[in-house]
C-alpha cells in the first residue's frame, strides 16, 4: 500500500474495510464507490473522491483528476489521514467502549 499513489476501492459489496483505514492512515488520496461503508467514513471532495457504483467513466474521471492535480491529491490524503487518526484512534475507541460499558452496568 505504501508504494501506491492512490487508493482505489470501487466496491459493490463491502463490510467495514480495514484497507480503507490503512489507506487513510497512510494519507493516500482515495477514489471510492458510494457504497455506505465508505460514505460513512469519507466526505466527497474533502477526504476522498466518491463515485457512483458501477460507473466506470466516473471512476476514471476521478482518477485522472487526482493524477492531474497533485495538490488536490495531497489535500485529500492529508484530510483522510487526519480524519482516521481523530475518528479511529485507539484512545477514542477505548473511551467509547468504556462509556458503553458504563451505560450497561446496572446498579
Amino acid at each position: 500500500m505504501e508504494a501506491m499513489d492512490i487508493g482505489v476501492m470501487p466496491s459493490l459489496w463491502e463490510g467495514f474495510s480495514l484497507s480503507l483505514l490503512e489507506f487513510m492512515a497512510l494519507s493516500k488520496p482515495l477514489v471510492v464507490s458510494d457504497h455506505p461503508s465508505f460514505t460513512e467514513a469519507l466526505t466527497d471532495g474533502e477526504t476522498a473522491l466518491i463515485t457512483p457504483m458501477r460507473d466506470a467513466e466516473a471512476l476514471a474521471t476521478a482518477l485522472l483528476k487526482l493524477l492531474h492535480d497533485p495538490a488536490l491529491a495531497t489535500r485529500l490524503g492529508q484530510a483522510a489521514g487526519q480524519g482516521v487518526s481523530e475518528r479511529y484512534s485507539i484512545e477514542r475507541l477505548v473511551g467509547e467502549m468504556m462509556a458503553l460499558y458504563d451505560e450497561m452496568v446496572v446498579d
